[in-house]
C-alpha cells in the first residue's frame, strides 16, 4: 500500500509539468472588418499551427511545459497579401486579429 502511495505520488508531481495551451481566435480584415478564411496561424518554434475557416475562426492547440500554470502562447498570423502578424496570446484566451493589407509604393 505504502508502494502504491509513493507511485501515485511520484505521478502526480510528473505529470503537473506539462500544459495544453488554447489560442482561439478571429481574423479579420483591418479596414473591412470581414473574415478572413485560409490564414495560417502557428505556434513559433513549433510545428503546431492551424488554418483560419471560412469565417475567420482558428483553435490552435499545444503541449508546453509550465509548471503550476501554463505561459503564453506566441503565435504568427500569416496570409499572402496581408502584413505577418506576431503575438503573445495568454492560455485559453479568445483575441481577435486585424490584419493589414500589404502596402505597395509605387
Amino acid at each position: 500500500m505504502r508502494l502504491f502511495r509513493l507511485g501515485t505520488l511520484t505521478l502526480l508531481l510528473f505529470s503537473c509539468g506539462d500544459c495544453i495551451q488554447v489560442a482561439n481566435g478571429r481574423v479579420v480584415d483591418s479596414k473591412t472588418g470581414k473574415p478572413i478564411g485560409g490564414a495560417f496561424v502557428q505556434k513559433k518554434k513549433s510545428r503546431d499551427h492551424s488554418v483560419t475557416d471560412s469565417n475567420g475562426y482558428f483553435q490552435l492547440e499545444s503541449i508546453s511545459g509550465g509548471f503550476r500554470h501554463c505561459p503564453e502562447m506566441e503565435i504568427a498570423i500569416t496570409l499572402h497579401d496581408y502584413d505577418s502578424e506576431l503575438l503573445r496570446v495568454p492560455c485559453c484566451d479568445t483575441i481577435l486579429v486585424k490584419l493589414k493589407k500589404t502596402s505597395i509604393d509605387d
